[in-house]
């Protein structure tokens, strides 16, 4: 949004900005479309939900530490959007959603 902003502004905004703003919006169309399965009670999305939330803050933390990628204000967006998926990803791994969400038992089959 910011960039969109600054670009009809009339501001130059980098490549990269724009790239990481792409990654970003498939990330939380990525973890909506996992919570939709999950809220229709499909165990492998929930599972998902809980792996992509603590692979994407240090995937968006790495990358933002490269020095001269992103301007200031992008930075302070992905380490903001980090804390909000690692609360997320807290959330997730509690003793409450762990019940709700129980491991499916595995199929047993016996060879003829």
């Amino acid at each position: 949004m910011i960039a969109l902003v600054l670009t009809l502004d009339g501001a130059l905004v980098p490549f990269a900005v724009w790239m990481r703003s792409v990654v970003v919006l498939g990330m939380t169309v990525t973890l909506f479309y996992f919570a939709w399965r999950a809220q229709k009670g499909y165990y492998w999305a929930y599972a998902r939900l809980r792996l992509f939330s603590k692979i994407f803050p240090v995937v968006t933390l790495v990358i933002a530490a490269i020095p001269g990628l992103y301007p200031f204000w992008m930075v302070t967006e992905q380490i903001v959007f980090s804390l909000i998926l690692i609360g997320v990803a807290d959330y997730l791994d509690s003793d409450h959603m762990r019940e709700a969400f129980p491991r499916p038992a595995r199929e047993v089959t016996t060879a003829p």
